[in-house]
């Protein structure tokens, strides 16, 4: 009969009890968790079971995902010879057991998860401050990350919308692919569509897909005041350039007039909800070969 959400003590204290609850439940099959708000207390009992049903559809979307991966490097799961465990949620039993049956071998938990990204980190800055600062660092550390090659690439492609010539359906015309090395630029060229018109939307789109509507929007700018009583078909240049810290910048230029616009964005967005269904759909449609 109330709300905790509503009163920030309670909400908070809840959030410290339910990720107790969840840690529990990677070591026993039930716990309970105790609610108290406005003067009001009540103990919820949940069990092994109703909380991997409810993360479920987070680990199918992870396996989704991993068999994307597999499907660009050209490999099947039976080519892994080593999963390496990392971030604490890997503690589930249900993500070590989906992990097992999805790579017949058991996954490799000698890396503390929860350190883990931390010695990545590490590794990264022991390698920026060698190449910055050679004198002063340690011999050891210098064997160690002399060899180790780091690249940046684009985790999404990069396109934006366009008609198809003639039509009137829109697509997510990518300029950037996935896996492009960093920094990159592209620049591409379009057309105006209808005659005398002024201005020109640019949406920029994170995704794989042709639909836009299964990829992210993540910006969008105008191109205004272009030239009066032009006819369709004018020269648009569009240029997308990424960099090494998650910025993309766009940019259109009317080549006829010299008109210009761009934004900024952020191209670290991950996957929306629809991108990942119809990638499964994709997936399961396809098997890896």
């Amino acid at each position: 009969g109330f709300d905790p959400t509503e009163d920030e003590f309670a909400a908070g204290e809840l959030r410290t009890n339910a990720e107790k609850a969840k840690r529990e439940l990677s070591k026993r099959s039930k716990t309970a968790i105790l609610v108290r708000s406005n003067g009001k207390t009540t103990r919820v009992s949940i069990d092994r079971a109703t909380f991997e049903g409810a993360i479920k559809p987070k680990i199918d979307t992870t396996l989704t995902l991993i068999r994307s991966v597999l499907r660009d490097a050209k490999l099947e799961a039976g080519h892994i010879d080593r999963v390496l465990l990392i971030g604490g949620p890997t503690r589930m039993p249900l993500v070590h057991q989906s992990l097992v049956n999805f790579f017949n071998l058991q996954p490799d938990a000698t890396v503390n998860p929860d350190e883990a990204v931390a010695i990545g980190a590490a590794i990264v800055s022991a390698k920026k401050f060698a190449e910055l600062k050679p004198e002063e660092v340690t011999q050891v550390i210098a064997e160690k990350v002399a060899g180790l090659q780091i690249s940046d690439v684009t985790s999404h492609s990069l396109g934006i919308e366009a008609s198809v010539p003639g039509t009137t359906q829109l697509i997510n015309s990518i300029l950037i692919k996935r896996n492009s090395p960093l920094p990159a630029s592209i620049s591409k060229e379009f057309t105006t569509t209808i005659p005398d018109q002024r201005s020109i939307k640019v949406t920029i789109y994170q995704g794989e897909f042709q639909d836009p509507k299964l990829c992210n929007p993540i910006g969008d700018f105008l191109l205004a005041g272009l030239p009066p009583n032009r006819p369709p078909g004018r020269k648009v240049r569009v240029t997308v350039e990424c960099g090494t810290d998650g910025v993309v910048t766009v940019s259109a230029t009317d080549i006829e007039s010299g008109k210009q616009a761009e934004t900024k964005v952020s191209y670290k967005v991950g996957q929306s909800k629809q991108q990942v269904s119809a990638r499964q759909r994709w997936l399961d449609a396809k098997p890896i070969s």
